[in-house]
């Protein structure tokens, strides 16, 4: 009776941390970022083929995506996504990070359809100044962003005064759970195992959905508040009948090397972006 009560308890033992072990790795999934930075996002020029259309890798085509439609891009790939034929390429509109040796952003290249974009990042005691140049913009924008004692904005001031776009608050663990606007309009999300589940505004909410097996990207601004915990993969908004997707697919590391956005209305999809990562790795 006793060996038999013994073993009832070792098998009981097992099999709670067999579930302890699980549920543990299910919400905390072992990072494949681990000294790994972002180092930069491409978000591409994409257009939906045609049926017959006969488009091949180097042909000029025209961007269908919501930035730059119309404007014509050299194809470098053709991919299929739920049965739709698509060709990506041009010159993708890239945002490059730059690290010191500690891991801090000192600069940031945001090349968009309009203008390329530079910021350059000084750490001080409680506050982080920026200074922003533009190729088509002949001043500089120099701000001031007041840290917390979490070491997270709390304000954010411009060379010619105070400019409140949203003001923040955070939770225990560095989690943005309000915003409110200019007009004192607030923003509020709701956080479940380091994941935004919820947002709320204006009596409208908008329910996201993770991939609890997949980690998130390495988050290069971390003074912002922290980032999701996991791979986000769907958000419904309660005023669309349509919700949006998101796919992945990993390099042989198991990092992030491409996000698919979908569009899924009426039970048809459409793929909104394609963005691709790169990372640089120690």
């Amino acid at each position: 009776m006793k060996l038999f009560t013994q073993s009832c308890l070792l098998l009981a033992s097992f099999i709670l941390l067999f579930i302890s072990c699980t549920v543990q790795d299910h919400l905390q999934p072992s990072s494949v970022y681990q000294n790994c930075r972002l180092s930069v996002v491409s978000r591409n020029n994409a257009a939906k083929l045609l049926p017959g259309e006969d488009i091949k890798v180097g042909d000029l085509h025209y961007a269908a995506t919501i930035y730059d439609a119309g404007k014509p891009f050299i194809v470098r790939e053709i991919t299929v996504e739920d049965g739709k034929t698509y060709a990506i390429g041009g010159s993708p509109y890239d945002l490059i990070y730059e690290y010191d040796a500690n891991g801090k952003v000192l600069k940031t290249e945001d090349n968009t359809p309009s203008d390329k974009y530079t910021t350059y990042y000084e750490y001080l005691p409680n506050q982080i100044k920026t200074r922003e140049t533009a190729f088509k913009r002949s001043n500089d924008i120099l701000t001031t962003h007041t840290l917390n004692n979490q070491g997270l904005v709390t304000n954010t001031s411009f060379e010619y005064g105070a400019f409140v776009a949203s003001t923040p608050t955070y939770d225990e663990n560095g989690y943005v759970v309000e915003r409110k606007n200019s007009s004192g309009e607030s923003i509020k999300y709701t956080i479940k195992n380091g994941n935004t589940i919820k947002k709320e505004f204006a009596g409208a909410s908008t329910v996201y959905e993770y991939d609890l097996s997949r980690p998130n990207l390495p988050n290069p601004l971390p003074f912002f508040g922290k980032e999701n915990r996991n791979l986000l993969v769907k958000e419904s908004t309660s005023t669309e009948t349509s919700h949006i997707e998101y796919k992945y697919l990993f390099d042989n590391d198991g990092r992030v090397k491409r996000m698919i956005t979908k569009v899924i209305s009426g039970g048809e999809s459409f793929v909104q972006g394609f963005t691709d990562y790169e990372y640089s790795c120690q």
